[in-house]
């Protein structure tokens, strides 16, 4: 009774180990976040001021990064969710912002996605500091 359930126990451990002859990709994330007075496009003051959201992944591919996908257009507001998928040659990303209600703290999420199956996923948590309600004077 014994060793059929060690060999049970096996072949479900066997089933739930992954293929290693499916190589595994290596990502680089990079997420971005400043005062939309800061960025370059697009100018929108808010009150309160609003922030613009940047993200770009890049493959380790043949030996070197090559760039998959940018966004660098995601405006959003404290207290907004905002969220934007792009779809590649190869792959799909979705970036997702939200930023609290007071313009002090951040989350985004990356998730990369190749044939509905997710390859790679980043989440952020960035402190903004102390928000501000007003573009600099010049």
């Amino acid at each position: 009774m014994r060793s059929i359930l060690i060999a049970s126990l096996l072949a479900a451990a066997t089933t739930v180990v992954p293929s290693l002859t499916r190589p595994t990709p290596t990502f680089e994330t990079e997420v971005g976040i400043q005062p939309t007075f800061q960025a370059h496009y697009p100018y929108q003051w808010g009150d309160p001021g609003t922030f613009t959201c940047s993200m770009t992944v890049s493959e380790w591919k043949d030996h070197r990064f090559r760039l998959i996908n940018t966004i660098s257009d995601l405006t959003v507001a404290p207290g907004e969710f905002r969220l934007k998928t792009v779809h590649g040659s190869d792959c799909d990303i979705q970036f997702s912002v939200r930023i609290d209600r007071n313009g002090q703290r951040a989350k985004t999420s990356v998730t990369i996605t190749r044939d509905d199956e997710i390859i790679d996923h980043q989440l952020t948590s960035v402190w903004l500091g102390k928000p501000t309600d007003k573009a600099p004077k010049r």
